[in-house]
């Protein structure tokens, strides 16, 4: 692996970390959470970006499936980082989540309400909650999403990368 790809991936997962670590430890609000997530997929992204410009200035060009090998990787270097920085936070019993269970909690609930929904999909909805504060439920989501943005941001910047390369 690329120097480049750890250092990158390095640095998305610490930022993510600390920006979750924020929102966990109650130095900012709670509905700040969805910026949060979109301020680390941002920050994935261009991570990625300067990933694959850096290896394309050190090798002299890049194809398509380098680049999306490269976003992916960097994604998976990501993932390491905010699951050791999740399992920090969760240390030794993870009570530091129960605040924020208890908001999505309650958010789910007036959202159920509004929605003229059963209380069996409020049970559902409870579980999957607290499954994404689970020390098994984290890693499974933050991979899954960590990989899924960085094919997609792999793609489309291979495809830019690509068409450069072909102009040139």
């Amino acid at each position: 692996m690329n120097k480049f790809i750890w250092i990158f991936g390095a640095i998305s997962g610490i930022l993510g970390s600390v920006a979750e670590y924020l929102v966990y430890g109650n130095y900012m609000p709670y509905d700040s959470f969805g910026a949060i997530r979109l301020f680390k997929i941002f920050l994935l992204v261009i991570c990625i970006v300067f990933a694959v410009i850096a290896i394309k200035k050190l090798n002299g060009q890049i194809s398509l499936a380098r680049t999306l090998l490269t976003s992916i990787l960097v994604s998976l270097v990501r993932s390491i980082f905010l699951i050791g920085g999740f399992l920090l936070m969760y240390y030794p019993n993870g009570e530091i989540f129960e605040p924020v269970k208890s908001y999505a909690y309650e958010k789910s609930a007036e959202m159920m309400q509004e929605e003229d929904r059963t209380p069996k999909n409020f049970a559902e909805k409870k579980i999957e909650i607290a499954d994404q504060f689970s020390l098994t439920g984290y890693p499974k989501y933050g991979l899954m999403g960590s990989v899924v943005t960085a094919v997609f941001a792999g793609v489309f910047l291979g495809l830019i990368v690509a068409q450069k390369s072909k102009n040139s």
